[in-house]
């Protein structure tokens, strides 16, 4: 290899606090790998900010934060942010269109739900899709007017389903939707709806524009384009996203309504708050989301940290 060669590096996880990599056994030559690059790239400020700690604080390396770089045995390696987006127009696109919005009102239809929450993600352990459940299961309980007018849609695609964990998350999270809706169930209305299954782009965008609510609620998440999908589609400016304030979406979309996915009170909160939220309401918070997600389009991405690469 060229030692005059350009490296860049993109974490797309969260980067947490000095404390958590204090506690790895690797931590310097884990850093010393990662300071190899040329040009360090993170979703959110914050990340980025991390990171400059832990080198401040576990190595000998010299630290400008505000220059965000560090003098790496007489090499400069700089940091910077570089939030990745969705391709906003062909989302938009697709929710204007005439067969995905009818598909959109078969799908309510469908339903029967005067009120559709939405919540579509892997089936991963650091989703909060069981937390998710457990909320909206007291917002039954202690709400019994939603009743017959709620229909909970949780899609979830399976994901390394020969991993002994995230089988027993999945048969986990199949017994409490088998308890709630056995819990809640009356006459033709079931809570919820689980649709353990990848579904096509124009499938996903109608149920996009079908949600009333859209809930977003990782216990940690890098970015979560899920959320960014959502506003992206909705040209119609209704809608109200739940989003979970430790997803790295969280910086940019600060119109959602944010939520503390470990606080079960905090999600029901924000449910009850998307829920009822007045149409005026959503259509100013929506139009927001929407100029910021236009704003950290993915096509911006990519040639943005090149560019930063290459100086």
């Amino acid at each position: 290899m060229s030692p005059h060669a350009r490296i860049g590096w993109f974490c797309h996880v969260p980067w947490p606090g000095c404390d958590m990599i204090a506690l790895l056994p690797n931590r310097k030559r884990i850093l010393d790998g990662i300071l190899g690059a040329s040009y360090i790239g993170f979703h959110t400020p914050h990340y980025r900010d991390n990171f400059l700690s832990c080198v401040e604080k576990l190595t000998p390396y010299a630290v400008d934060k505000k220059a965000r770089s560090i003098r790496v045995n007489g090499r400069i390696v700089r940091v910077g942010v570089h939030a990745v987006g969705v391709p906003f127009e062909t989302f938009d696109r697709c929710g204007r269109d005439p067969e995905v919005r009818r598909e959109a009102e078969r799908i309510r239809a469908e339903l029967g739900a005067e009120k559709l929450v939405l919540a579509v993600d892997r089936l991963d352990y650091t989703k909060g899709i069981l937390e998710r459940l457990h909320a909206l299961e007291m917002v039954l309980q202690d709400r019994p007017s939603l009743r017959k007018k709620l229909c909970f849609v949780q899609v979830a695609a399976p994901t390394r389903p020969s991993v002994p964990g995230y089988a027993e998350l999945r048969r986990e999270v199949e017994a409490v939707v088998g308890a709630i809706n056995g819990r809640f169930a009356e006459g033709g209305w079931v809570p919820i709806r689980y649709w353990a299954r990848s579904i096509s782009g124009s499938e996903l965008v109608a149920l996009y524009l079908a949600a009333d609510v859209m809930a977003v609620t990782p216990l940690r998440d890098g970015m979560n384009l899920v959320a960014q999908e959502f506003v992206a589609s909705r040209h119609d400016e209704r809608g109200v996203l739940v989003l979970s304030e430790l997803a790295g979406a969280a910086h940019y979309l600060r119109y959602a309504v944010m939520v503390n996915p470990w606080w079960i009170e905090d999600t029901i909160r924000a449910f009850v708050t998307a829920l009822e939220m007045p149409e005026e309401e959503q259509r100013e918070r929506m139009r927001k989301l929407r100029e910021e997600t236009r704003r950290i389009d993915i096509a911006d991405w990519i040639p943005g940290f090149v560019e930063e690469l290459e100086k």
